[in-house]
């Protein structure tokens, strides 16, 4: 339990303190190493109950990972926000084209443009 804790810490301050520089594809790692983890120590500590000493022992360890889980989490909705913008400029640009594209069905125009 110690070992898995201990990864646990280590990886999840890194993750942290790099949090900037993470993309989507190392953050989405980091959460499914970090998955594997957690589901090993709830298998673990299932049975134990809550005042053990297995537990009391590893609290301020979580809060400080609860700490470090807003950072990540931040990030994370940077990126979401960030790709919800691109999916919106994208949307802006097909419109612009089918309008553009449909634009020139009208019998009745006296101007027209010559796509090249």
């Amino acid at each position: 339990m110690d070992k898995l804790i201990a990864s646990l810490i280590a990886m999840t301050r890194e993750a942290a303190n790099h949090a900037n520089e993470l993309d989507d594809a190392q953050l989405a790692q980091f959460v499914e190493e970090r998955e594997q983890l957690v589901k090993q120590l709830k298998q673990l500590t299932v049975h134990l109950p809550e005042d053990a000493p297995e537990r009391l022992r590893y609290r301020e360890d979580m809060k400080q990972l609860g700490e470090w889980d807003a950072i990540i989490a931040g990030r994370m909705l940077a990126l979401k926000d960030e790709a919800v913008d691109q999916m919106g400029k994208i949307n802006v640009v097909r419109k612009q084209k089918n309008a553009y594209d449909s634009g020139y069905a009208a019998a009745d125009s006296y101007y027209f443009d010559q796509r090249k």
